[in-house]
């Protein structure tokens, strides 16, 4: 059954055509955030993502549930709203929501465009064609030809950065987008006079992050450095960083700063600056980066070969890593990328595991029994005999998202017969979110439920952590983090030990 309802939006109002809602029910941020947190399984958890998507009547409600439902199973929502939208084709509410999940900007534009005509009084239209400009073109993220095509487009929709702000002051991503347009465009005087308004205002946007931006844009460089270091040795005396670590932490983030900021003049001679940086190949392949972004390729070819000379081997990385695009297709490439191949292959097996992995050694597994999917108990003690790989992750964590294809592609192509992998979810509930990312991905990896007491026993505090446990039941190594070619290290080690 059908109704129709009115959404109210700040001042105006948006009919929309939705399901009438379970009578007597809540639906709040509260309450999703209750039932997500008590389901039990995958198809429990992606009821409630259905049933909020569907007849949430604050828009807001149903932006989260498909919003936690795409982080998890994006294919799944995306079929879900579709099915929907081709149901009320004339709807608001589902245009909007369809277009949250476009495949690409520009489509995302064309269905704002489209809303902004049907209904020029409510913020959603704006608020999709706004936000296509800002994660992909501001952000400077996908491929340069859609980022060419984005820049493109952006005149005949700047008048609703304007009507966003307009309709909807207080969103966060009206004022923000504005202050990401003019630093996309180098007008830092005005980035900073909106930066000023807002942070007067109590903007939420308006940060110190935003203001470490302004100054590097603006070239106040020993001013960032500056507060840049005061935060690094605030967070070290709160024991968040690791005092042995600082100049590495300061560089990294300052290095963060200047590059969001483009200012690569200055980074290629702050780096050049640093101490040992003529050998260390690390920061020499990072000059090359930073000199082929400013557009000077002969810097960056000596950089990059000067980095191979030092001992730089990372072939996959360099010959896709987009800082270098500017490099490809120029004679000195391809003689260089002939180099790096040949540097990468001379690398004795096994010596890039150890630098990966920082500590190889043989210390007892803590045993644990936990249940999989199916509720049926796991327990190391009984896997002896076989090399195990263990996985610790949660869904919310980046680089545990990264690290996890990379191991189901081992699993599926490469894991040998004697050894096992299995995929551990720490730190958040339900355990149902994993199993609904399982699902939607088809993992290959066992997924097991972790306990609270995991952290301490195998000595992790971050994620993702992966160690190999040898037949005996002994950790061999482990890996802190994520990196490229994790995969083919992890291969190495089992591959190595199962030869024992």
């Amino acid at each position: 059954m059908q109704r129709s309802v009115s959404l109210i939006v700040g001042s105006v109002v948006l009919v929309a055509a939705i399901a009438c809602p379970v009578f007597g029910k809540e639906y709040s941020l509260k309450s999703l955030k209750a039932e997500v947190d008590a389901a039990e399984s995958a198809a429990m958890l992606r009821a409630v993502f259905q049933d909020y998507l569907e007849h949430a009547v604050d828009i807001d409600v149903a932006r989260a549930s498909q919003d936690q439902w795409r982080f998890l199973d994006e294919p799944g929502v995306r079929a879900f709203a579709e099915s929907l939208y081709q149901a009320n084709a004339d709807s608001g509410r589902w245009i909007y929501l369809r277009g949250r999940m476009a495949s690409a900007p520009l489509e995302q534009i064309e269905i704002g465009r489209r809303l902004v005509a049907m209904h020029p009084e409510v913020p959603w239209g704006f608020r999709l064609i706004v936000g296509a400009y800002d994660q992909y073109l501001f952000a400077d993220t996908g491929e340069q030809a859609t980022r060419n095509a984005l820049a493109a487009e952006l005149p005949n929709d700047l008048w609703c950065f304007h009507e966003l702000a307009a309709l909807q002051p207080t969103l966060p991503l009206a004022g923000l987008a504005l202050f990401d347009y003019h630093v996309y465009r180098g007008a830092w005087d005005s980035a900073q006079a909106l930066f000023d308004v807002a942070r007067a205002a109590g903007g939420s946007w308006a940060g110190e992050n935003k203001a470490l931006l302004l100054a590097a844009g603006q070239g106040r460089y020993d001013e960032v450095l500056g507060k840049v270091s005061a935060g690094i040795d605030t967070m070290i005396a709160h024991g968040a960083v690791d005092p042995q670590r600082r100049d590495e932490t300061i560089r990294r983030h300052y290095d963060g700063v200047l590059r969001d900021a483009k200012a690569y003049d200055e980074l290629v001679r702050y780096l050049a600056a640093l101490p040992g940086a003529a050998t260390d190949p690390g920061v020499l392949y990072d000059l090359a980066c930073y000199s082929a972004l400013a557009g000077r390729s002969d810097e960056a070819f000596a950089h990059l070969e000067g980095a191979v000379e030092a001992g730089w081997n990372a072939l996959d990385h360099t010959q896709g890593d987009p800082d270098l695009a500017s490099l490809r297709g120029m004679p000195r490439w391809e003689a260089l990328i002939a180099r790096l191949s040949q540097a990468a292959s001379a690398v004795p097996e096994g010596e890039g595991v150890a630098g990966a992995i920082g500590d190889t050694l043989s210390t007892p597994a803590p045993d644990w029994a936990l249940a999989d999917v199916r509720g049926d108990t796991v327990r190391l003690a009984d896997l002896k005999g076989s090399v195990v790989v263990l996985d610790f992750f949660a869904t919310w964590c980046g680089p545990c998202r990264m690290a996890l294809p990379v191991l189901s592609r081992y699993v599926h192509e490469a894991k040998p017969e004697g050894a096992r992998v299995y995929s551990i979810d720490v730190w958040e509930k339900p355990f149902a979110k994993a199993e609904m990312l399982w699902e939607s991905e088809g993992l290959g990896m066992t997924l097991l439920k972790g306990t609270d007491d995991l952290g301490t026993k195998y000595g992790f505090d971050g994620i993702p952590f992966i160690c190999v446990v040898d037949k005996a039941g002994q950790i061999r190594a482990k890996f802190a983090g994520y990196s490229d070619g994790i995969d083919t290290e992890i291969g190495e080690v089992v591959d190595r030990l199962l030869e024992e």
